[in-house]
């Protein structure tokens, strides 16, 4: 091809789009494929199960796509995929996943990695993502849409830093950042929100208000961290504080997997583990745990409205290599899903071979229609409740949906007399069902 300098090692089987261009002196490894208009400049190194997205820059010296520098990594096949319009400037390193980890490292689209910058095995880097010199992404992190990493800053592994957070330089970074967060000094302080960033794109004033108050109230509120953060979703209108609330509450530590009888000393047959997509590492240790004990297990994948595109699918991948997973649940966290949604996403899960469910919140009133929907599409396992009774807006309601199945196994009346005597009286001292916060 003319536009690969002779001097350049090309590996076969490497799939090479014909508008790319590989300068002088670079090395690109069997497995690699680089998509239209991608280029390299001299001395870059690309290698491993590699895939570079359309239009992008690798500058000198970079290594992209070796081995995790991980000592559990014992030689399993594992990828690194990038997006599309990126630059990685000299001497960045990207590695590829491992099986911890799901097996695949991500990167976004636009994204300017400058020279230096490190990013781990399993990391999963969102679009318009800037990471400085010298900055050290570690593995497992995850680094949403917008986030800007100060120079010569460390990350630690596992980290999730959310949508719009700024990095001031030399920081180390042990705790979560949430998103529009502004965290500097060397051992990583929340000093406040990134009030510039937002201004620059184009934020209302208003929700700007709305974050700050909500700062203000998760820092000095009454009551614990999480109760602040509990009200505090309550309250809001504004889509960015309900943001940071979504991404406050996800907690990975409110389950002791000792808590779990054997299942031949238990009265339940099913376990149900509930996770946010970063939190499927986590989540797999609790389903290995209860499949052991003899239980069948399901897992909902949760707030998925809010998760982007490529963090869903490298999730998916993960889950479709589990075997211990006997059901994965399509889960309408905030109720704001429609059908052509619903659609999208069982497509998406049926890829993993596993028996679907669906577990549909009713904001919108669209609880009970989007799992008349999936039944038609597949879907086994359908979610109710009675009365439609659940946190905020509720549920699909037990008895609406029975009486759609019409199936002989189900006998309607006497579920109508439980509603009646039991849940009609309870819902006079406890709310739930349709109000307009929800």
């Amino acid at each position: 091809m003319s536009n690969i300098h002779p001097s350049a090692v090309i590996e076969e089987g490497a799939q090479i789009d014909p508008s790319a261009k590989i300068g002088p002196f670079c090395v690109v490894g069997p497995e690699v494929v680089l998509k239209a208009d991608v280029e390299l400049k001299s001395h870059v190194v690309v290698t491993g199960q590699t895939e570079v997205g359309a239009g992008t820059m690798i500058f000198s010296f970079a290594v992209i796509g070796e081995i995790p520098q991980d000592l559990k990594f014992k030689g399993e096949a594992s990828r690194l995929v990038i997006g599309e319009r990126n630059r990685i400037r000299e001497h960045v390193t990207m590695n590829c996943g491992t099986e911890g980890g799901g097996g695949v490292t991500r990167v976004g689209d636009d994204g300017l990695f400058m020279a230096g910058c490190h990013i781990a095995h399993d990391a999963i880097v969102g679009n318009r993502v800037i990471v400085v010199n010298s900055a050290a992404v570690a593995g497992h992190c995850v680094l949403e849409d917008d986030v800007i990493i100060g120079g010569l800053s460390g990350i630690h592994q596992w980290v999730r830093i959310g949508q719009g957070a700024i990095i001031g330089a030399v920081t180390m970074v042990t705790n979560d950042v949430i998103p529009y967060g502004l965290v500097q000094a060397p051992r990583g302080d929340l000093d406040g929100l990134n009030l510039v960033g937002l201004k620059r794109a184009g934020v209302a004033r208003s929700d700007i208000t709305a974050l700050r108050a909500a700062f203000q109230m998760l820092a000095q509120g009454e009551g614990t961290f999480s109760d602040r953060a509990r009200r505090l979703g309550d309250e809001t209108q504004s889509d960015y504080v309900r943001q940071i609330v979504d991404f406050v509450m996800a907690d990975t530590g409110r389950t002791n997997p000792s808590d779990l009888l054997p299942r031949s000393e238990s009265v339940i047959d099913l376990i149900r583990v509930a996770t946010y997509i970063h939190q499927i590492p986590a989540a797999l240790e609790l389903v290995r745990d209860a499949k052991q004990k003899g239980y069948e297990v399901a897992l909902n994948l949760m707030a998925v409205s809010t998760v982007p595109d490529y963090e869903l699918d490298n999730g998916l991948d993960v889950i479709a290599g589990v075997e211990e997973i006997d059901f994965l649940y399509v889960v309408d966290s905030f109720g704001s899903l429609y059908y052509e949604q619903v659609d999208d996403l069982i497509n998406r899960y049926k890829k993993t071979g596993k028996t679907l469910g669906i577990h549909a919140h009713n904001n919108q009133q669209l609880a009970y229609a989007n799992t008349i929907h999936a039944a038609i599409n597949g879907v086994k396992l359908l979610d109710t409740t009675m009365m439609g009774m659940g946190r905020g807006a509720g549920n699909c309601t037990t008895e609406l949906l029975v009486g759609f199945l019409k199936n002989p196994k189900f006998t309607l009346r006497p579920i109508l007399q439980f509603v009646q005597d039991t849940m009609f009286p309870l819902s006079q001292e406890i709310d739930w069902g349709y109000s307009i916060p929800y």
